[in-house]
């Protein structure tokens, strides 16, 4: 396979996790009935900075390890998306009282 075509998977399989996040994964955009595109225009900028607060967050926890916690099964069938790891660790931390704090994490 050429590189240059692996590149475009990956990006591709990157832009549809995004989408579906977008659509199911919590934001739900489909249903905001908003018709005004300014407004929308500035949903979107909000969405698109809680999207990077929560894959960061999501990022942190599979580094610490939390990952079994959150998404059941082996390692390699894995099917829940940075962001909506943080979802559920946000939903878990709710379930115990406990505040998600506000961690924006940068890994290079």
């Amino acid at each position: 396979m050429h590189p240059r075509h692996t590149e475009f998977v990956t990006c591709n399989y990157t832009i549809e996790t995004m989408f579906r996040d977008w659509q199911s994964g919590g934001f739900e955009l489909g249903k905001t009935g908003i018709t005004d595109h300014e407004r929308f225009a500035r949903l979107i900028i909000l969405v698109c900075l809680v999207y990077l607060w929560f894959v960061s967050i999501g990022r942190w926890l599979v580094k610490r390890g939390y990952r079994t916690l959150l998404d059941a099964g082996a390692s390699n069938a894995w099917e829940q998306s940075l962001f909506s790891l943080a979802v559920a660790w946000q939903n878990r931390l709710r379930s115990f009282d406990q505040p998600l704090r506000v961690l924006w994490f940068v890994y290079i």
